[in-house]
């Protein structure tokens, strides 16, 4: 299942939900979600620069089949380069909510386009993977 969607915040503290075909505000996070059985994860990110975003990344294991699920960013930059960063992973077992962390990306070449990556793995094997990419020039205009 792919998902895209951008948050807009409305006031101090509600969050709504908008389809992507509007045109992001300076204050405006964009989000992509993909899944597998047994595993979910999603990537929210600003747009800080041409050269950085900022986002949250989140892996949820959703199956209790014994193996574990992993989520990563994906960046492209304009020499088209793509850059797998690293792994997320939740290794505590199905269900038990969504590992979430704050970071950010930055490439000197820019960064064009941006991806989430989800996978459900057995050790360091990729049982099943799913990947989604939203064009950053779409979301700028």
């Amino acid at each position: 299942m792919k998902v895209k969607y951008k948050i807009a915040a409305i006031g101090a503290s509600a969050v709504a939900l908008v389809a992507m075909a509007s045109a992001p505000a300076s204050a405006t996070t964009w989000g992509l979600q993909c899944a597998v059985t047994g595993a979910s994860g999603y990537v929210n990110y600003n747009v800080t620069s041409s050269t950085r975003i900022d986002l949250t990344i989140g892996v949820r294991d959703t199956s209790s089949d014994g193996h574990h699920a992993r989520a990563r960013l994906l960046t492209k930059n304009n020499s088209g380069e793509i850059h797998y960063w690293a792994w997320r992973k939740d290794t505590d077992g199905a269900n038990n909510g969504t590992i979430n962390a704050d970071t950010f990306a930055s490439d000197s070449n820019g960064i064009t386009d941006v991806g989430v990556q989800v996978g459900n793995y057995e050790g360091d094997e990729p049982l099943d993977l799913c990947s989604d990419w939203v064009q950053r020039d779409i979301i700028l205009g």
